[in-house]
């Protein structure tokens, strides 16, 4: 076998034991242009460019309190970033302050102290994050520290009072009981309960 050609063969992945010319050729594959230089991570195509293999997509596990990691999950799970009490000064006033970790994204300050993603928006705008910050959001190359909504603060106020449940975090608190939704409508169960006897009472008195 020429050599030319079997460095075909192996740039095609098909340098397997038993591969003929002939076979190679059966196979339709196109004649591969061995003056082409490639960079690392890619082969020639045969055409005069390069081919790249895509990295594998790696799934970050993440720990209790912030996003599943997992796709699927929604946004909001996916790119949530992980509780950091000691990067807060929740004392601050008029705003708390917070310091940016690495990894940290508006997107997943949102999703994680506000619930939802899309309101990471809103913390880059909160007083002058936009000047600490700059014109784009999705460049973060500070620490900052950077100023946090009130509704950031309390979200992490309460989610520390009810003892951090795992899996959950301050933005988005786990999905009511029955006891909590029972707990809840008792007010208006009372309020409906007099309503009704008032106009019983009014009937049998007229």
């Amino acid at each position: 076998m020429r050599q030319d050609l079997e460095l075909e063969i192996m740039l095609r992945g098909i340098a397997e034991e038993g591969d003929s010319v002939s076979q190679y050729a059966s196979e339709g594959y196109p004649p591969i242009d061995l003056e082409t230089t490639c960079p690392e991570g890619s082969i020639p195509d045969g055409e005069g460019g390069c081919i790249y293999e895509l990295p594998p997509v790696e799934i970050i596990e993440t720990p209790p309190g912030t996003g599943t990691g997992q796709p699927g999950g929604g946004i909001d799970d996916l790119y949530a970033v992980p509780v950091r009490l000691e990067n807060w000064d929740l004392e601050a006033q008029p705003y708390a302050l917070y310091t940016i970790a690495y990894g940290d994204t508006f997107c997943g300050l949102g999703a994680t102290y506000m619930g939802a993603c899309a309101r990471g928006m809103e913390i880059y705008h909160t007083a002058n994050n936009v000047s600490i910050i700059g014109p784009n959001p999705s460049d973060i190359r500070t620490q900052g520290p950077i100023k946090m909504p009130e509704e950031a603060r309390q979200n992490l106020i309460n989610w520390i009072d009810k003892g951090q449940p795992p899996g959950t975090r301050p933005g988005k608190t786990p999905p009511a009981t029955l006891v909590d939704k029972a707990k809840r409508n008792v007010p208006l169960l009372i309020a409906g309960g007099l309503a009704v006897a008032g106009v019983a009472y009014i009937v049998t008195k007229g």
